[in-house]
């Protein structure tokens, strides 16, 4: 979405040549006039292919902006400016969150990232949080690194207002996002399941990926058929097609440990939804949320969800000391007999 929006921009007679994953090929058709696609297959020998095309291509004045992440494998006699986004590749996400394959990719990316860095004239995030991540991951010496978050927000907005369902409200929240470890999903079933044993069954719509998160929704398919949990799984869908599940829920429950962005937080706000989230910085970079909650906890979450739902949510009630003496010895007094 991101790449579609810088590409379909104004680009004020700059010549442009965008070399595009291969992958990406139907999403991306009616491109301006201005900018000139190269297909890139994705596959090594397809990238180191893209990476001889740009270092070939590009001069003194050029501008090579990398928005995958990393910085050229080639020098470049360009200035280089490398645009991030992973939060995996800037230490964000614990490495207890990923999995082997990933940790694998991790370590690769981390390597190229380093091996490149002296070769970034300035750095691009899109929040303060990731700005500071990676000034810890870059390490002294680090160059100009600009918070520039982007969004076409008219459009989007425009988008929300258009997409809004006639059958009212299916769902009172909704978590948009697949199911990495640092998204919290399984923490996000557990609070259900305690909002169950209190006699409470909201319902809460996700978006889980078919193929990736396998055993996440196995796990969801038992806890939905034990506990009774209102918990639908709609699965991926076309952005337009998302965009309108939105204004189906009462609130997004976002429970994500760590974004470099958070575009649905964004996309929330843009469509009026309340918001439920961590207290945590990559949440207050882009949005206000209504109630705020501690990921680790499941109880957190599920008191966050009482409160959005009621106003306030269960407390233990206190004891004056003499009620307490009394309820111990009562125990005791049962226990001895």
């Amino acid at each position: 979405m991101l790449l579609r929006a810088l590409l379909d921009a104004d680009w004020r007679g700059r010549n442009v040549k965008a070399f595009l994953d291969a992958r990406a090929r139907d999403q991306f058709q009616g491109l301006p006039d201005t900018v000139a696609v190269v297909w890139c297959e994705a596959s090594l020998l397809g990238r180191l292919h893209a990476e001889i095309a740009v270092a070939r291509l590009a001069t003194a004045e050029h501008v090579v902006l990398c928005l995958h992440n990393l910085p050229p494998l080639l020098p470049s006699p360009g200035t280089v400016h490398c645009f991030v986004q992973n939060a995996n590749l800037v230490g964000l996400i614990p490495p207890a969150f990923l999995g082997l394959r990933l940790r694998l990719r991790c370590f690769v990316e981390r390597a190229i990232a380093h091996l490149g860095k002296r070769r970034v004239a300035r750095y691009v995030v899109q929040t303060p949080t990731m700005r500071e991540a990676l000034l810890r991951w870059y390490g002294p010496g680090a160059p100009e690194v600009l918070v520039e978050p982007f969004l076409d927000l008219e459009k989007l907005q425009a988008v929300c207002a258009a997409a809004l369902a006639p059958q009212g409200r299916r769902w009172d929240f909704i978590y948009v996002s697949d199911g990495p470890p640092h998204k919290n999903h399984r923490r996000l079933f557990q609070a259900w399941r305690l909002l169950a044993e209190q006699g409470e069954f909201p319902r809460l719509a996700l978006t889980l990926h078919p193929e990736r998160d396998t055993a996440l929704r196995a796990e969801l398919s038992v806890m939905v058929q034990r506990h009774g949990l209102r918990i639908e799984d709609l699965g991926q869908m076309a952005h337009g097609e998302l965009l309108k599940t939105y204004h189906q829920a009462g609130a997004l429950l976002f429970p994500s440990f760590a974004e470099s962005f958070g575009i649905p937080l964004i996309e929330a706000a843009a469509a009026g939804l309340p918001i439920l989230a961590p207290e945590l910085d990559y949440v207050r970079d882009v949005c206000d949320p209504v109630e705020t909650f501690d990921p680790h906890s499941e109880r957190s979450i599920a008191r966050a969800v009482r409160r959005h739902l009621h106003g306030r949510s269960a407390r233990i009630d206190m004891r004056s000391p003499a009620q307490f003496i009394e309820a111990v010895l009562q125990t005791t007094d049962k226990t001895v007999k």
